[in-house]
């Protein structure tokens, strides 16, 4: 059987906040390349990351630890030697969209990162696109944000990102949490105060433009 010269390491989360703050937890800590992460329409991301040996098992210690604390830990493991027959399939996935949700399948850094930018990103998630569609109405109206993705992955959740200086960001979940538990059901709300760049090329731009 042959097999791959990195290591892999896939940490599997629940909801979409969650995902992308473990996911920058991982590439904060070890020299990892980030592959994509990855919707199973359940409600949940796989979030791929490929390096040396070393790197891989830091990087999957620091995602896993993270999810727990966000009690969003699905699985997570470390393949020192990936199958190469596989890895094309499983692993290193070519972007597409769900023709039932109507959204991407694989969230995958942009070829070439954007210039960085040091604003802070904001996500919100529910059960229910009601509850998305009121959050976000009642975050855009309470702090100086911008809106960059909505991004739906399955059982219903439907996650809004804004990014702008952490106290926009902070002030606008918070209201956007009231309205979602009002008309909906608040799933999660994270902010990532500095993103890496490579997850900040996940969201390259707002929808639409």
């Amino acid at each position: 059987m042959s097999d791959t010269h990195e290591a892999l390491t896939v940490v599997e989360v629940q909801g979409l906040p969650p995902a992308v703050v473990v996911a920058d937890a991982m590439v904060k800590s070890a020299a990892i390349t980030l592959i994509a992460l990855e919707v199973n329409t359940l409600g949940a991301l796989t979030i791929k990351a490929s390096g040396d040996t070393a790197a891989a098992a830091a990087a999957h210690d620091a995602g896993k630890a993270i999810a727990r604390q966000l009690d969003a830990l699905v699985g997570a493991t470390v393949i020192p030697r990936y199958s190469s027959p596989a890895y094309p399939m499983w692993i290193a996935c070519k972007p597409s969209v769900s023709g039932l949700l109507k959204s991407r399948n694989h969230l995958i850094p942009a070829d070439r990162l954007l210039p960085v930018d040091d604003r802070s990103m904001g996500m919100l998630e529910t059960r229910g696109f009601v509850g998305a569609v009121a959050a976000l109405d009642a975050m855009l109206k309470s702090a100086d944000v911008e809106l960059l993705a909505k991004e739906k992955i399955g059982q219903t959740r439907v996650s809004v990102l804004v990014r702008g200086d952490v106290s926009a960001v902070t002030a606008s979940l918070a209201a956007g949490a009231v309205q979602a538990e009002r008309v909906g059901t608040l799933a999660s709300a994270h902010v990532i105060p500095h993103p890496d760049p490579v997850i900040q090329a996940l969201f390259p731009r707002p929808q639409g433009q």
